[in-house]
């Protein structure tokens, strides 16, 4: 982020620093505010109001901020009443959703574009149906891990959407009463061990 201001930079770094840690709104936890994150400011957007927009960014007018949907915000939403404005940043529960709708659809993208890499012939239909249907899966099973979620979808992929049903050694995976990092283990073992075959067998 590029800011252009009047403001000496200690005075610049002493708001800055007020939004390392912030509170919800829900339950007062401090919880760790990764606003520097590229994609932080980018995932709040679409729910902050022009008072969320004054709290995080306070008088300085972004230049540049990365990505660019958020310079969007500050354009749209800085007016000159709300920048004097000085109350702290809570993180709501509007917030929280936005952010994880955003992260979810992130997410997803990459996942479908490694899995079309993966099986070049597969629709593109077809992949996202795979992708939301997996992730929705892990998540109902208890892997919330994203590794574990991606190797989950290009096995599918791979084997087929039903294999942890059709090959019985591979049920264990879906399995909640196993630790997710026992089953993680088990779908990169057999990602791997599926990739070396396919390579073996010249495809």
């Amino acid at each position: 982020m590029i800011l252009n201001t009047e403001h000496s930079i200690d005075e610049v770094g002493r708001h800055f620093r007020r939004l390392t840690r912030v509170r919800a709104e829900s339950d007062g936890r401090w919880l760790y505010f990764r606003y520097t994150d590229p994609h932080t400011m980018d995932d709040l957007r679409a729910s902050m109001n022009p008072e969320d927009a004054a709290a995080v960014l306070g008088p300085y007018a972004p230049v540049v901020l990365h990505p660019a949907g958020a310079f969007r915000l500050a354009r749209r939403h800085l007016r000159s009443e709300a920048r004097s404005n000085s109350f702290a940043f809570r993180l709501a529960d509007r917030h929280v959703r936005a952010m994880r709708h955003r992260q979810r659809a992130r997410f997803a993208q990459v996942v479908a574009g490694d899995l079309a890499a993966l099986v070049p012939n597969m629709r593109r239909s077809a992949i996202e149906e795979l992708v939301r249907r997996g992730m929705d899966l892990c998540r109902d099973t208890g892997m919330f891990q994203q590794d574990s979620t991606a190797g989950y979808i290009l096995l599918s992929g791979l084997l087929g959407p039903r294999f942890t049903q059709t090959y019985s050694r591979y049920a264990p995976i879906l399995d909640p009463r196993r630790s997710e990092t026992e089953r993680k283990t088990m779908i990169h073992s057999t990602l791997s061990e599926v990739q070396k075959r396919s390579l073996s067998n010249g495809r």
